[in-house]
């Protein structure tokens, strides 16, 4: 089976995180921004986190994270409503958005995964 071919510059993240090297501190990051979320979430099967990750890798383009998540666009913003309150965060502001970006691949990157 071929893997698919990944450029450098999709992987910038991931090769800053790794380079930074200093795992608690990452944990703590992680924990720090999205631990809230996932101990809310586990009752849930991880869909508040997941539509994180969607919308994070969308860019915050809530239409497209809602295709993309086969839903409805008002279900989505409700998912998100969640969200937001639970992290107390604003989620069409796009520094925000970044950092639970970066906290959602660094904890992929704690759990082994891509």
């Amino acid at each position: 089976m071929k893997q698919p071919v990944v450029s450098v510059q999709a992987l910038a993240l991931e090769r800053m995180l790794i380079a930074h090297g200093n795992l608690d501190a990452t944990r703590q990051f992680v924990d720090d921004q999205i631990g809230i979320l996932e101990r809310a979430d586990s009752a849930k099967s991880g869909q508040l986190s997941h539509t994180l990750e969607v919308l994070a890798a969308c860019g915050g383009n809530k239409a497209e994270a809602a295709k993309r998540l086969h839903m409805r666009r008002q279900s989505l913003y409700y998912r998100l409503d969640q969200i937001a309150k639970l992290l107390d965060v604003d989620l069409d502001d796009p520094k925000q958005l970044v950092t639970l970006a970066v906290a959602v691949t660094a904890r992929r990157m704690l759990a082994g995964g891509r």
